[in-house]
């Protein structure tokens, strides 16, 4: 039965049109017999008669008894036939209508329930290729998703259909995610929409194009597909110091490389390439003299004169980056001494340019796709042949449109728990409604208080926090305090804390290398006493490759350096200068190492950070 309600489906309009003309081709052969009585005169009536066979309604009957010649019986086997199909089509119609009317109602009392319960039902809007996969992702995942858009069904077939609501059914969902192919259309319905949404929801907008330092809605959550892109391939492709930890120790200080250590080329343009480069000089800092160097194929000259500052983030640790124009096979020599190639343009241009290296000698190469198994399968090369020695696929819709990277916040979550840490040793924290921190002096309001005494009062508090369980420091992501605070930042505020977060991989690979066993179990103290009995050489390098770090990320967000006090507004700091030449306190840089074992908080999220940044 499921075999013939599959066939019917596939080929519904063919089936109708054949019992259609059955029906009018067998009339017609018929139209001298008597019918029920009476006899067919007018000459278009077998074509009536034919159409109605669809509606399942036709009571006309011939008698076999009736017919004297040849094509008197073939007309009524065909017109018989075209009865008998007519009734399929009808029946299956019928049922398509009840069943998808019954599918209807049955979503739409799932997701009012799903409100009224408190779940986190989820309603997608948007025409956006990433809109059908995560909608996917999150019913597998067993969530409850509607979406209002039609223009979807297309993507997700009629298994979905039921999901189609009403705008105002979407509406009422407490998380809400705009996917657009295009800025201005999901700026638009963000306009339209957002008065009539629930005023508990939380917003989730896709854009490319817009900045968004100027977001300052707490309700909404800027997703930016390039950016989470390039966040989530050096999360799981680090470039990290190499050797035994004697050298890795020995290379953390000022000694000048023969030449870089890493070679990375990264072929093609556009907002994923630019995102995945500026990621790149955000993460992979792990030592004073600089060690790597990046080739571009491809123009990016908007994103440099964007950049005024490149040249000095670059003079930082004498990275190395260069920018080459022309095609891939003018700079043969580049690819084959390249330690990977990155192909992170448009995916069809990878996909073709992925296909013309499977004969030349390099060695891992990147490939940014849709999907990856075609591309892992195409990317295979025999034993002892030309082609990569491995092929890698990154940034597929199925890696990124998932529940922790869009409904989580993954990518910003450890960027909210590191300034979560420092405000520890804030006023913010004086009156704590998650934790007794009664014994620990506060800070005074008027911030009469030194850096150390500051440092003393925080690490006070991690010590406490650390007591009171493992996953204590997560009570802060929904405390009033912190998020009061949080939603008073600017965007520039909010990325500093995200590129803090975005480099603890090196910081924790270093520190394991360095002998330091940073784990969920290490309380604060043990990791500080871990961290002071290392030489003070060793020492002041960590501190130099975190100054290094946050002056890098200054000079590519447009400040410079100015004596006296910081400027938010002409975007001048007087720190941004070399380590050495500091007049400060040098000592705050090691802060970002000395609560890493806080920022793992399970032991299921040190196996992964094992995973990812060890390569275990």
């Amino acid at each position: 039965m499921k075999k013939l309600v599959a066939i019917v489906d596939r080929y519904f309009f063919w089936i109708a049109l054949v019992a259609v003309c059955c029906a009018i081709v067998g009339g017609y052969m018929l139209f001298d017999i008597q019918s029920n009585g009476s006899l067919i005169t007018e000459p278009l009536e077998p074509i009536w008669r034919g159409i109605k066979t669809l509606w399942g309604v036709d009571g006309y009957k011939y008698k076999l008894s009736d017919l004297k010649t040849w094509h008197q019986y073939v007309g009524y086997a065909l017109y018989e036939f075209g009865r008998i199909l007519g009734f399929l089509v009808f029946f299956r119609a019928m049922a398509s209508l009840i069943s998808t009317s019954f599918s209807t109602l049955k979503a739409r009392h799932k997701v009012m329930r799903g409100i009224k319960r408190g779940e986190n039902v989820v309603a997608v809007h948007g025409d956006s290729s990433y809109a059908d996969v995560l909608i996917r992702n999150l019913t597998n995942r067993g969530m409850t998703v509607t979406f209002s858009d039609k223009r979807l069904l297309n993507h997700l077939g009629a298994d979905y259909a039921g999901d189609l609501q009403e705008l105002s059914v979407t509406l009422a969902a407490p998380s809400q995610v705009i996917l657009f192919d295009k800025d201005s259309e999901a700026v638009e319905f963000l306009d339209e929409t957002s008065a009539h949404m629930n005023e508990d929801a939380h917003i989730y907008v896709h854009l490319d194009d817009i900045s968004t330092e100027g977001m300052m809605d707490e309700r909404i959550s800027l997703i930016s597909m390039p950016e989470i892109c390039a966040q989530l391939y050096w999360e799981n492709y680090p470039i990290y110091p190499r050797g035994a930890v004697a050298d890795v120790a020995a290379s953390l200080v000022d000694v000048p490389h023969a030449g870089p250590v890493h070679r990375v080329v990264l072929v093609g343009e556009g907002d994923f390439t630019e995102c995945i480069l500026e990621q790149a000089l955000l993460t992979n800092i792990f030592d004073v003299p600089g060690g790597v160097r990046y080739d571009v194929l491809g123009s990016l000259h908007e994103w440099q004169m964007m950049h005024p500052g490149l040249a000095m983030a670059l003079e930082t640790n004498n990275d190395e980056l260069y920018f080459h124009m022309g095609a891939w096979y003018e700079h043969r020599d580049l690819l084959y001494n390249a330690d990977r190639i990155i192909l992170c343009g448009d995916v069809s241009d990878n996909i073709r340019i992925a296909n013309e290296l499977q004969q030349e000698p390099i060695r891992a190469l990147h490939v940014r796709a849709d999907g990856e198994s075609g591309l892992r399968i195409m990317g295979r090369s025999k034993p002892g042949s030309a082609g990569p020695e491995h092929v890698e696929v990154f940034g597929t819709k199925q890696q990124i449109c998932t529940f922790g990277i869009i409904l989580q916040d993954y990518v910003h979550e450890r960027g909210k728990l590191r300034d979560i840490i420092y405000g520890l040793g804030t006023p913010r924290c004086n009156a704590c409604p998650c934790f007794d921190f009664s014994g620990i002096p506060n800070v005074p309001r008027d911030w009469g208080i030194t850096d150390e005494d500051r440092e003393a009062i925080r690490d006070a508090r991690l010590e406490r926090m650390h007591d009171q369980g493992t996953d204590a420091i997560s009570k802060c992501l929904t405390c009033p305090n912190f998020s009061n605070e949080w939603t008073a930042y600017d965007g520039f505020t909010r990325r500093s804390n995200y590129a803090v977060a975005a480099h603890d991989g090196q910081k924790f690979r270093l520190l394991r290398l360095l002998g330091i066993p940073v784990s969920h179990a290490m309380s604060v103290q043990e990791e500080i006493e871990g961290y002071q009995n290392l030489p003070r050489r060793t020492r002041d390098a960590l501190q130099e490759i975190e100054h290094i770090r946050w002056c890098r990320f200054h000079f590519l967000n447009g400040w410079t350096y100015a004596s006296g006090k910081k400027n938010k507004r002409m975007r001048t700091h007087p720190d941004l200068l070399p380590y050495w030449s500091l007049q400060t306190d040098r000592s705050k840089d090691a802060d970002a190492y000395l609560n890493l074992c806080l920022m793992i908080r399970s032991p299921e999220e040190e196996q992964e950070f094992d995973r990812i940044w060890l390569g275990k």
